[in-house]
């Protein structure tokens, strides 16, 4: 039976206790209500703590969706942060320590993302239409005579390579006006890989709520430009699922004892002992200066203790003993770049 917890969706910038109704992830409709803390707060619900990582992928989806349904229904009312999906805490007392860290980094997302939306926009190809406009051109027409009516099995495979080429060149062109004149709308574009040949553009729009009707006349514009040779498909207005995610890591006494050791440091040390051995370990380490195989590996290993320590060591000298030890979170805001979470500024 899995134990009950905390799963947060989100934070939002009131000090109020609300309920937003049973709305909430898995299947039990539990009520998702705010937990206050100093003028924010976190949006969370009574759910079960469970490993997504064990279930199936049409399962994960379902959680997925259910998560991303609560958040987008309170942001119809709220400006709201996203966590990162999965995160829980085990106890109201976790989730107020996770509230009271975080604090100056999710007051200054909030800040940033008020009156913002995210919107995505994702740019196909009509294959019909745009093949057959390939077809026309000069280059083609002239290959296609000169190889007749039986052509040979390389002379298909040159023709196939003709006509990659220019779906690949207009693509390019293609993707470049739309992300142009779209982004001249934006705030911040977080551009995401093309799944396929079919695909001209996929991104993710970060949008103050007054350009809404810009972007949407933009669209038009384009829409009619390319007489149907280009299918638009748009998603939003969302939270700020591509631009500010919320990621919780809870760091136990091993964690803390195993990012000391890759640094090497003594059982006590001040900040800024942690990030001169840092600086000199990651030099050591680092792929471009180091041939050693295993160099990418452990300059990774190097940088993830170093962002487990300058998290953990405030203050004055910082104790590492087991005695002295007590739980505590690694909190960071993530963007999305090509799929991939990754910590904003980097």
């Amino acid at each position: 039976m899995s134990k009950e917890g905390k799963y947060i969706y989100g934070v939002i910038g009131t000090g109020e206790k609300k309920s937003f109704g049973p709305i909430g992830i898995g299947e039990r409709g539990d009520e998702v209500y705010t937990v206050p803390y100093q003028d924010i707060a976190a949006v969370t619900s009574d759910s079960p703590i469970i490993d997504y990582k064990s279930l199936t992928k049409d399962v994960v989806a379902r959680y997925l969706l259910a998560y991303q349904s609560a958040i987008e229904q309170v942001m119809k009312h709220h400006t709201v942060i996203p966590f990162k999906f999965g995160t829980t805490a085990e106890s109201n007392e976790e989730l107020k320590a996770i509230m009271a860290q975080g604090y100056p980094k999710f007051t200054d997302a909030l800040k940033e993302m008020q009156n913002k939306i995210e919107l995505d926009v994702i740019a196909l190809w009509n294959k019909d239409k745009i093949f057959q406009d390939i077809a026309e051109e000069l280059e083609v027409n002239k290959f296609k005579e000169a190889i007749g009516q039986n052509p040979s099995h390389q002379n298909r495979m040159e023709l196939g390579r003709l006509v990659a080429a220019s779906l690949d060149k207009r693509g390019l062109e293609c993707a470049q006006e739309i992300l142009c004149k779209l982004g001249r709308f934006a705030d911040d574009v977080c551009i995401h890989d093309v799944l396929d040949d079919g695909m001209i553009a996929n991104a993710s729009l970060l949008l103050r709520k007054d350009n809404e009707k810009g972007i949407d006349s933009e669209m038009s514009e384009l829409d009619s430009k390319y007489e149907g040779r280009v299918n638009f498909r748009c998603v939003g207005p969302l939270p700020p699922y591509s631009f500010s995610v919320i990621e919780v890591k809870k760091m136990g006494f091993a964690m803390i004892e195993n990012a000391r050791s890759e640094l090497k440091l003594p059982q006590e040390a001040s900040l800024n002992e942690v990030k001169r051995s840092y600086r000199r370990l990651a030099k050591e380490y680092h792929p471009d200066k180091n041939p050693n195989p295993d160099a990418p590996s452990k300059f990774q290993a190097i940088q993830e203790a170093y962002d487990a320590l300058t998290e953990y060591c405030q203050g004055g000298k910082c104790s590492f003993r087991k005695e002295d030890f007590k739980d505590f979170f690694v909190i960071k805001m993530l963007r999305v770049e090509n799929g991939t979470y990754k910590p904003q500024g980097v």
